[in-house]
């Protein structure tokens, strides 16, 4: 069985940040991750994970301003200065924090179709090479995520098929994928399948039932074959837990029993 990890954006969210830390200690996890501790503060995110003996799976780079829809740089024309900010202050962050990985979020597009995600894929492309690059000189590893559009809409990685080719054309060994299987069943994919195909450009695993993102078990992914098939494959990483708590986060934890 692979180690779960709880997503500190999802789980215990009915808590202030600074006390889920002792939350998902006191639920019994080891790892923790959250795509923005920057407003919390970098410093405050790293001790108190080091006061609860957490360690951090990944955080994601500065992906700009929630309210304007802003989920990072990689893809936008005319971004790159905050691109190359963004990943600068991701790395210090990633390094400061202990995390085993810094997710680089791609953006969104206005117009949402497979000819625009075409136009701009040579520009993300290039970018994304320089990020892996960057983070090679400085010791650490990337991670894409592919999000379904129907989640945020325009995102301009939105399928990881998408990723799987992208990743493939880089060629950086230190450049994975962030494969969500709440994501990938919403794109009409088999995520036992699909980890078979790539798994080995997997870095790091979220999961959520589907439909509704709650708890597994909740919906229709057959998650005990997922299981299974992570560990005939050898995944070394931790499960995210990426999913929208039904009710109370603690309650809700005894879907784990079912795995172990």
């Amino acid at each position: 069985m692979p180690e779960f990890c709880a997503h500190l954006g999802y789980l215990f969210a009915d808590r202030p940040l600074e006390e889920r830390f002792e939350r998902a200690a006191a639920n019994g996890f080891r790892w923790v991750e959250h795509p923005a501790p920057y407003g919390f503060g970098v410093g405050a995110f790293a001790n108190a994970c080091r006061t609860h003996g957490l360690s951090v799976a990944q955080i994601a780079a500065p992906s700009g301003d929630p309210p304007r829809g802003e989920k990072g740089f990689a893809c936008l024309e005319g971004r790159e200065a905050a691109f190359r900010e963004s990943v600068d202050r991701g790395l210090e962050a990633a390094d400061r924090i202990g995390a085993t990985f810094l997710h680089i979020m791609p953006g969104c597009i206005a117009t949402d179709t497979d000819a625009e995600r075409a136009r701009l894929l040579p520009l993300y492309t290039e970018r994304i090479a320089w990020a892996a690059d960057r983070a090679a000189a400085a010791g650490q590893r990337i991670l894409l995520e592919p999000i379904d559009n129907g989640a945020v809409p325009g995102f301009f990685l939105n399928d990881p098929r998408m990723a799987r080719d992208l990743l493939a054309t880089i060629d950086r060994d230190n450049a994975f994928m962030l494969f969500d299987s709440f994501h990938a069943v919403n794109r009409g994919l088999d995520p036992v399948a699909f980890w078979q195909q790539a798994g080995g450009m997997i870095g790091h695993i979220q999961i959520a039932d589907a439909p509704g993102r709650h708890e597994p078990g909740s919906g229709t992914i057959d998650y005990a074959a997922f299981f299974r098939a992570l560990d005939a494959g050898g995944y070394g990483g931790v499960v995210g837990l990426e999913y929208k708590p039904a009710g109370d986060t603690e309650a809700g934890l005894g879907w784990r029993d079912a795995y172990v």
